[in-house]
């Protein structure tokens, strides 16, 4: 993936956050995370728990929890509006050769990243 195209970061980022989701809930260890796949995690389950579940379903448990999350974030006052980086990086170059994520950018980003959560404006 181009690091510089904000296209396609969202489901990047969901996938990457659906399967550490996965590792959190079983407290497994985080050393082993980026070693661990999703191929691997049903096999894990079923022999931690006796459960039968695949990649999708797996997916689907962890989008619950993240739901949940923003629900109870949402509850506490959180926003939509809060979904932001602190504006030195928004502001200041990241690379030695001066590239920067430009606001238009993270806007682009966190709303693809919602329409893939299926969240709304309000949620």
């Amino acid at each position: 993936m181009d690091r510089s195209s904000v296209e396609g970061k969202a489901e990047l980022v969901l996938d990457f956050e659906d399967r550490h989701t996965v590792f959190d809930t079983l407290i497994l260890c985080r050393f082993y995370r980026d070693m661990i796949g999703w191929d691997d995690l049903p096999v894990i389950i079923r022999g931690l728990t006796g459960v039968e579940m695949d990649k999708a379903g797996l997916q689907k448990l962890s989008a619950r929890i993240a739901d949940t999350i923003r629900q109870y974030n949402l509850r506490e006052g959180m926003v939509r509006a809060d979904d932001t980086l602190p504006q030195r990086l928004l502001h200041e170059p990241l690379q030695p050769s001066g590239e920067a994520l430009t606001e238009a950018e993270l806007r682009h980003m966190v709303a693809d990243y919602y329409a893939k959560r299926r969240w709304g404006e309000s949620t």
